[in-house]
């Protein structure tokens, strides 16, 4: 049967060539492979870009977790070695992060003050290290305990101000 069909196409080919091809048709063939090997080129490297961007999230909220985890055991090793440190820690804590969300609410580009309230936190991780070091120092537990009020009355000092400065504008929209 293979013989047959080589036989008629070889009897008939004059007949299968009824069209002639342009002299530039096998050239425009080659462009056109050329620019699709190009574009196949192009989602490749969007795809690298994707993966080095989930590994470094992936990495970023795995290092969260562990973050999280040591400071919650340290929280508990605290709360056993000084209940009332623990109490009045997570207080401050409490009102410092309701004064930061009102914060970022109302002043979304906060960088500047950022800065200054990761140096009271650098700060405090300082005291905190002390602390597990001298482990019944009073000194460092009150610094511990100043560097929040500080930090919470900066909070406070920042909202009033943004209050008093909306309500500026507000009695001049109205006195308009």
């Amino acid at each position: 049967m293979d013989d047959l069909l080589k036989k008629r196409i070889e009897d008939e080919r004059e007949a299968f060539e009824m069209y002639d091809a342009p002299d530039d048709l096998w050239e425009k063939i080659d462009n056109k492979l050329s620019r699709n090997e190009q574009s196949v080129s192009f989602p490749k490297s969007w795809l690298r870009l994707a993966a080095s961007v989930a590994l470094v999230a992936v990495a970023s909220a795995i290092w969260i977790v562990m973050a999280n985890q040591s400071e919650k055991g340290m929280m508990k090793s605290l709360y056993r070695s000084s209940p009332e440190l623990a109490e009045t820690e997570f207080f401050y804590r409490t009102q410092i992060q309701e004064k930061m969300n009102m914060l970022t609410t109302r002043m979304p580009d906060n960088q500047g003050y950022l800065k200054d309230f990761s140096k009271l936190d650098s700060a405090y991780a300082e005291l905190r290290q002390d602390l597990r070091d001298q482990a019944d120092n009073q000194e460092v537990v009150k610094a511990m305990i100043e560097n929040y009020k500080l930090k919470l009355m900066m909070l406070e000092r920042i909202l009033n101000a943004i209050e008093e400065n909306e309500n500026e504008s507000a009695n001049k929209n109205i006195s308009l």
